[in-house]
């Protein structure tokens, strides 16, 4: 005996069963409606078999109609059975015929009743359980996301992370990106600067506390343009490479070289 799975309350079910002469097993090809002894008929669980008026379908795209009988193709025969069958309130309900002189074949039928809509519906109140559902499709309302989980320490800093350190109005994405528009900065602002081209530093000793664009012209500054070095002194050129900008005294005892603070040309 096979068995297939249907979903519960499923409508105008048609199911393909086979008979068979019951003395040698040929298969019977001439099944109708008016077949002495034929039954049709299927028991759910706990209940008694219920069989079925038979009556004949014309083709095999006649709309279904319960208790209808056509034979497809080597003793198989589309039987359309009542929504009745498989109604909600069972696991499994059996499928079977026959007729005198025939034995027809049966088939459990195991009702599923896991819908789509029912694990949707599910799966919503376990997300809403534990507040997933507030990441997307629900509003928050008072505490929400559990102390020290990851999305607390996300915007806290405490030592104990809470989510309710969170001010949207002053840390969310828009906030900071407003916070900073206002202040006259912008990433597009930076790199703007970054693109500028600069000035390399004029005649004179480097400032102590310079600027970090300021530094980097004097490194770029030594490194390309001329310089000249003597046994006391180090010069540094302008770019036109006969003007002394910078320059700084050098000595060497013979145990220790020492080069002097960097001070202005010529």
């Amino acid at each position: 005996m096979s068995s297939i799975i249907i979903d519960a309350d499923s409508v105008n079910q048609s199911v393909n069963l086979r008979m068979v002469d019951s003395g040698d097993g040929t298969l019977e090809t001439g099944v109708v409606a008016a077949t002495t002894g034929l039954d049709i008929w299927y028991k759910r669980d706990l209940a008694a078999p219920v069989s079925l008026t038979e009556s004949n379908l014309a083709l095999h795209t006649t709309a279904h109609t319960d208790g209808g009988l056509l034979h497809t193709a080597d003793g198989d025969y589309r039987i359309d059975f009542p929504d009745a069958a498989f109604a909600t309130g069972v696991d499994r309900v059996k499928l079977g015929w026959g007729a005198t002189g025939m034995v027809g074949q049966t088939l459990t039928v195991m009702l599923n009743i896991v819908s789509a809509a029912g694990v949707n519906t599910e799966i919503d109140t376990a997300l809403s359980d534990i507040g997933l559902d507030h990441l997307l499709a629900a509003s928050v309302s008072g505490s929400d996301v559990m102390d020290n989980s990851i999305f607390a320490k996300l915007v806290s800093k405490s030592g104990t992370a809470d989510f309710d350190d969170f001010v949207n109005t002053s840390d969310s994405l828009q906030a900071t990106s407003d916070a900073i528009a206002a202040d006259g900065v912008s990433i597009a602002s930076i790199l703007a600067l970054l693109d500028d081209p600069r000035t390399e530093p004029g005649q004179g000793a480097p400032p102590v506390n310079p600027d970090i664009a300021t530094k980097i012209d004097y490194l770029y500054k030594a490194w390309r343009n001329k310089g000249t070095q003597t046994a006391t002194t180090w010069s540094g050129y302008n770019d036109g490479g006969s003007v002394v900008d910078q320059k700084t005294n050098v000595s060497d005892d013979g145990t220790i070289a020492t080069r002097g603070e960097i001070i202005t040309g010529p």
